[in-house]
């Protein structure tokens, strides 16, 4: 226990033993003992030896752990599975939770699943197309300032029947370290660097856990975003959740984190698409930044996986972030959920002054902004070239600037 978090672990596995169930229940004997259990067909995700990105970093054996062969693109499927089956076994009627994007997208999958009712606490800063897959699979979803406000949210919510879900939850934790058992199985071995994502720093520490369970001595390379933005949104976490547990790993395992840019990252994940012909969002394909950034640690003989997570075809503005075509990636990452919605209805509903577009707005599912930050947000667009200012009408006594939508801000949402 650290912090409120309650780690969930087995005793030492002296020989992994894999069953025939299906997705990490196929790892069933070190997981928690369900009733019931939920699957989509997560895990066993291919692990591929590297055919160019080893040449990159100069190390001749790099496997990719490509966790975006899950069902909803990312490794938080196999909590998820976990998550879900232990609401099931408790009796629980409702998922409430707390996401940066990618936790409410495969929470409220495997909610609808297991007919379990889901309630997303999202920050407005949240990449569109995160935003637009939560609302299809969550039974509501509340936008807020920030994720922090988020996790507040949903940790207010306490009765016998409601299961808050954020990062620290044990029972999603605890699908996490199925991509090690998987990773160790496939190479019969240890392999001598792992290079994951940090985050919340979930992921970072149960493959810690795993690796305690099984005895081996892998370091754990933890790739953070240097800064926040919408690209980098699920790797940029200002203080994540489990950081003293992340700190307890990183003297254990002798462990290490790398900081990457927007720049490292889109790089990254185009060096995975034309070299290897796997797509990947950039902010999945961070370990193969950072292990780019920490070539000169690694000996040429090592055995590294990174594991890459997320698909780059959720989302268009990203393909052309990768792609180098129609807007530059300085533009793509400064659109969150909130800039694109405002694009999406001056698109729609022609040129409207602030007030108008604020009324609009409202009427959105769950959202609430102010008048102020709408002001910010349409201050922002102009200087990014994407609204321009075509009229003034008078309201109410006050003249109020009427925008349109500019070519290059269609581009940016289309």
């Amino acid at each position: 226990m650290c912090d409120g978090t309650l780690i969930p672990t087995v005793e030492k596995v002296h020989e992994l033993v894999k069953g025939n169930e299906a997705g990490v229940w196929s790892w069933g004997n070190y997981l928690m003992n369900s009733s019931s259990t939920v699957s989509l067909g997560e895990g066993n995700t291919p692990l591929i030896k590297s055919v160019n990105v080893g040449v990159v970093v100069g190390v001749n054996n790099i496997y990719i752990k490509n966790e975006s062969r899950n069902p909803t693109g990312t490794f938080l499927d196999r909590g998820s599975a976990t998550l879900a089956s232990a609401a099931m076994t408790f009796k629980i009627r409702k998922l409430i939770i707390a996401s940066l994007g990618d936790l409410g997208i495969s929470a409220a999958s495997y909610g609808r699943r297991a007919g379990l009712k889901t309630l997303t606490y999202l920050p407005l800063s949240v990449a569109p197309s995160k935003a637009y897959q939560t609302l299809l699979l969550s039974d509501k979803v509340v936008f807020v300032s920030e994720y922090e406000e988020a996790i507040e949210r949903t940790l207010k919510h306490k009765s016998g029947d409601i299961m808050p879900v954020t990062p620290q939850n044990p029972y999603l934790l605890q699908g996490y370290r199925t991509i090690y058992y998987e990773i160790f199985y496939k190479l019969r071995k240890h392999p001598d660097y792992i290079a994951v994502p940090v985050g919340d720093g979930g992921l970072y520490t149960m493959l810690w856990v795993a690796l305690r369970e099984l005895g081996g001595d892998t370091v754990v390379v933890g790739v953070k975003g240097r800064h926040d933005s919408p690209l980098m949104k699920d790797i940029a976490v200002k203080k994540p959740l489990l950081w003293d547990l992340v700190e307890s790993a990183i003297k254990e395992c002798g462990g290490f984190i790398i900081e990457v840019s927007e720049d490292d990252i889109v790089e990254a994940a185009r060096l995975l698409a034309r070299t290897e012909g796997m797509l990947a969002e950039p902010a999945g394909a961070a370990p193969i930044a950072a292990l780019i950034k920490a070539s000169s640690k690694f000996d040429r003989k090592s055995t590294i996986v990174a594991v890459v997570t997320g698909s780059a075809l959720a989302d268009t503005a990203t393909l052309r972030a990768l792609t180098n075509k129609f807007v530059e990636v300085s533009d793509i990452k400064k659109i969150g959920f909130t800039k694109a919605l405002i694009l999406e209805i001056l698109a729609t509903h022609g040129s409207l002054h602030v007030y108008a577009l604020w009324k609009v707005i409202r009427e959105f599912r769950g959202l609430r902004i102010s008048l102020r930050a709408l002001y910010q947000h349409m201050k922002e667009l102009e200087s990014l070239g994407m609204v321009r200012v075509v009229a003034e009408e008078v309201v109410e006594g006050r003249r109020r600037k009427v925008y349109e939508i500019t070519e290059k801000g269609i581009k940016a949402i289309s």
